[in-house]
């Protein structure tokens, strides 16, 4: 997340980006198909249309892992699965006679990847004269490489990731996935165990035993207070993976001009935390406020994120 910039521009500047670089690949690969005279009419085409999709396609990818180096990995497995090894497999399932019905059916969740477009697709256009053969095309019926037979299928589907993908990234961006994180519309608070909700007092989710009075005193404080008066403010905010809670009724709050420390050893829940309060991370019960807006939900996190500056 870039702190107070606008969702349009952060991913517009990234798409321009990324398309620039990847034009340089797809660029060189024109070069050497026509270097070594490979017989690929309009094959441009498919090079143009990957460069706009993939980067769109990594971007929605991207949503499903926590960590960048499981995302890496995964990217790159299914660019060696789908852009080698899937291309070639179909060809073969195409022209076997008791493997066609399942090409057919397999064929459609294998375009929904732009690596699969491509390289099927270029193989496609390579064999125009074979699939002739194998379908029984008359060689006196004109055939254009974008032709429903050959790669006009790959192009599709091409087209239809930007708006498919641009959709799965704006739909994570403005929160509309919240009930799949175990969510409601009203924030986290509203999705909290019903015994918790009817609790009016701090000391209620919490053992005096543990906690120090000074914790308790400040969590009380904030629990008193007017959320649109306190410029943070974290009430009694959980966060659970799983059965192991990360992060148990934390509470405080922050007026203008204070400096602030989180402390707490290794796993205390501290990064946990501050996920929570960016947006990064549904918090299963409490609230979280910037300036009043509650950042658990879409509206205010749009609001929110523009006072916002973070630094993990």
């Amino acid at each position: 997340m870039v702190s107070g910039s606008s969702v349009f521009a952060y991913w517009a500047g990234n798409y321009v980006a990324d398309v620039v670089i990847q034009s340089i690949p797809a660029i060189v690969g024109l070069i050497f198909v026509k270097v070594f005279d490979i017989i690929v009419p309009k094959v441009w085409v498919l090079f143009l249309l990957i460069v706009l999709a993939n980067p769109v396609f990594v971007y929605a990818l991207s949503y499903l892992f926590a960590k960048e180096d499981a995302g890496s990995f995964a990217i790159k497995l299914i660019y060696m699965t789908f852009g080698f090894v899937a291309p070639f497999a179909m060809s073969f399932l195409q022209i076997i006679e008791s493997t066609i019905e399942t090409s057919k059916v397999l064929r459609w969740f294998f375009m929904l990847l732009p690596i699969y477009d491509l390289c099927h697709g270029f193989m496609m256009i390579t064999q125009i004269d074979l699939t002739r053969i194998v379908l029984m095309i008359p060689f006196t019926e004109e055939i254009t490489p974008y032709d429903y037979r050959i790669a006009g299928y790959d192009a599709l589907f091409l087209i239809l990731a930007l708006p498919l993908n641009w959709g799965i990234v704006f739909a994570f961006e403005f929160k509309v996935f919240d009930f799949l994180m175990c969510r409601g519309r009203g924030g986290a608070e509203a999705i909290s165990d019903p015994v918790e909700r009817r609790s009016s007092v701090v000391r209620d989710h919490m053992a005096p035993q543990d906690v120090d009075e000074d914790i308790l005193e400040e969590a009380n404080r904030v629990k008193q207070s007017d959320p649109a008066l306190m410029p943070v403010r974290c009430e009694t905010v959980r966060k659970k993976f799983g059965n192991v809670c990360a992060v148990q009724n934390v509470s405080f709050g922050l007026e203008y001009g204070e400096c602030f420390a989180l402390l707490g050893v290794s796993g205390a829940g501290k990064t946990t935390t501050f996920k929570c309060l960016t947006g990064e991370l549904y918090p299963s019960h409490g609230r979280l406020t910037i300036n009043g807006h509650d950042v658990t939900t879409s509206s205010g996190f749009n609001k929110a994120r523009k006072m916002i500056g973070y630094c993990p």
